[in-house]
């Protein structure tokens, strides 16, 4: 399937990002070059479960092209695709949503060591669990977003300093050093 493209304004959301100032977002250009054509992609939640990953709830996650392209540097492609997620709005698509843009995030950080990655996540607003349908587009979308980077198998995610896997866990088994991995996604990857 392919993604559906998220066309910005005059500075594009490079600009939200950015404050349109120009800034390297390689250190080299052999990394510019090699990533120019990769596309980055945030996932965005579909009405329909047949039109991509389904989550449940007759929704599916769907891969949406953030209009940015890699950097070669696997904890900025991160990041800049977190930020697309917390920040796209999708109001002009009428069968898409995207359940993070209303929720005030900032990006605190993004470390890589290895395979496993640390995200800090902050917002004024305390983490709003609306029930089973609005809690499975939020972590799909947000896992789909971050283990689309291969090397990636492990995450640990942050909100306001808590585990965000621990908040969004009803069984009280998970605890505050648990990360997310790859077997969370739950769907066919």
């Amino acid at each position: 399937m392919t993604p559906i493209r998220v066309v910005m304004g005059l500075c594009g959301l490079w600009g939200l990002l950015t404050g349109c100032i120009s800034s390297p977002l390689a250190s080299t250009p052999q990394a510019q070059t090699a990533a120019a054509s990769l596309p980055l992609h945030f996932y965005a939640i579909h009405t329909d479960q047949t039109q991509g990953t389904p989550i449940g709830c007759d929704q599916a996650a769907v891969m949406i092209d953030s209009a940015l392209v890699q950097t070669g540097q696997l904890s900025e492609d991160l990041r800049l695709a977190l930020i697309a997620l917390f920040t796209t709005p999708l109001e002009n698509f009428p069968d898409y949503r995207n359940a993070w843009t209303h929720r005030g995030i900032s990006l605190d950080g993004v470390t890589i060591t290895g395979d496993q990655a640390v995200i800090a996540l902050r917002s004024d607003q305390a983490l709003r669990l609306e029930g089973v349908c609005s809690d499975a587009a939020l972590r799909a979308q947000l896992l789909l977003t971050v283990f689309q980077f291969s090397p990636l198998q492990s995450a640990l995610i942050t909100y306001n300093g808590e585990n965000l896997k621990q908040l969004m866990d009803a069984s009280g088994i998970i605890n505050e050093t648990d990360r997310f991995t790859r077997a969370d996604l739950g769907y066919n990857q």
